[in-house]
């Protein structure tokens, strides 16, 4: 009879090697209550805890803004343009400590620097890093998403987003530090970040695989492709890659195919231009993957989320029909879709919808006597 599991010594040997290991227990399977904490953590990080002016970029576009309307004489504008970027930090460090209280987490740390930021969380049971996404008014995090050539990871192998590399890169070092310390590093870590903070949380899950409570999950939300086919097969930690309907970001930087297409079509066109284009796209462009297991969720009408649905595979023409579903132009459909509030709010419906016929099915239309009750994270 033959055998099944073994039939050479190598085999024996590797088996030897994969039994001598205990198995983890820390790689997490889906959840859908988890998937809306960490889409809660990852909307909380966009509040401006940083100073307003840590950023010496920023400080400058802000002088140079103010002072051309002054000189247009445009003082109304000026007032718009303060209160719309302006803010108190100390008053939103406040916000953000309340609005964790409401989820029965507390802030242990708070990532501030060259314009990436991130949070660390704590309960008794885990602890979560959730990077801050895309502000399109800050200039460095433009520079970032648009810095898109793919470069060699500084610490394993593949190829990654160089813009992405380069802004985790600032914190990296400070958030391995902080992880190390009593009482945080023996509990498992969630990862998570919505738009480029998605992104960066990619990287994390990586590069942060050594740490002592084990990396239980990484979630992340409208995330756009990060590394290369190399990069993304190295990676251990369960990745699970939320995208809501029409959202645009997932879908950058185009895949191998788009770009593969795109150089094919210059080079027929105009050979003498086309051809060293196409091979300057394909070798830095042109070999982007998504990272980690993804799920889907449906198209609803705006503000009307009851009828949402979670869905595990579906084909790229389901996700363009996303785009005219409402009887609202494309464009101003598609940056709804991304925001991440829509993403915890379909969450939150689907969370409740189906753990009705569980023991906290009463938590997820709380009344009064049961608002209180424990949230805890296992899977679904």
């Amino acid at each position: 009879m033959r055998e099944i599991l073994v039939n050479s010594e190598k085999e024996i040997a590797r088996i030897n090697c994969l039994l001598d290991k205990k198995i983890p227990s820390y790689r997490q399977a889906y959840s859908d209550r988890t998937a809306w904490l960490m889409a809660c953590l990852s909307e909380l990080a966009y509040i401006r805890f940083d100073s307003m002016f840590s950023d010496k970029e920023f400080k400058k576009y802000f002088s140079d803004k103010v002072s051309k309307l002054v000189d247009e004489g445009r003082m109304k504008s000026v007032v718009e343009f303060i209160d719309s970027v302006g803010y108190d930090s100390e008053r939103e460090v406040k916000h953000l400590e309340e609005e964790l209280a409401v989820l029965r987490l507390g802030c242990v740390y708070k990532f501030d620097n060259k314009g990436t930021q991130a949070i660390l969380v704590w309960s008794d049971k885990f602890i979560a890093l959730a990077f801050r996404g895309t502000e399109f008014d800050r200039i460095r995090d433009r520079k970032t998403v648009f810095n898109a050539k793919l470069a060699g990871c500084h610490e394993t192998e593949g190829r990654v987003h160089s813009g992405f590399q380069e802004a985790f890169g600032r914190v990296i070092e400070e958030i391995r530090e902080k992880l190390k310390e009593e009482g945080f590093r023996e509990l498992p870590l969630f990862i998570t970040g919505h738009s480029l903070g998605g992104a960066l949380a990619t990287i994390a899950a990586k590069r942060l695989s050594s740490h002592e409570g084990g990396v239980a999950a990484c979630y992340t939300f409208g995330s756009p492709r990060v590394g290369d086919k190399k990069w993304i097969s190295e990676i251990k930690t369960p990745i699970y890659r939320l995208v809501n309907a029409a959202d645009f970001a997932p879908m950058l930087p185009p895949g191998p195919l788009p770009v593969t297409a795109i150089g094919f079509l210059a080079a027929g066109i105009l050979p003498w231009v086309g051809k060293p284009l196409k091979s300057y796209l394909l070798s830095h462009f042109g070999d982007y993957f998504h990272a980690g297991d993804m799920r889907y969720l449906t198209n609803c009408p705006r503000e009307q989320y009851e009828n949402v649905k979670l869905l595990y595979s579906i084909s790229n023409p389901y996700r363009l029909k996303g785009l005219f579903y409402e009887k609202a132009l494309p464009w101003k459909k598609i940056p709804r879709d991304h925001a991440i509030n829509v993403y915890r709010r379909k969450l939150e419906v689907i969370a409740c919808n189906r753990n009705k016929t569980t023991q906290i099915s009463t938590d997820c239309c709380p009344s009064e006597e049961n608002s209180h009750a424990k949230l805890e994270i296992k899977s679904s």
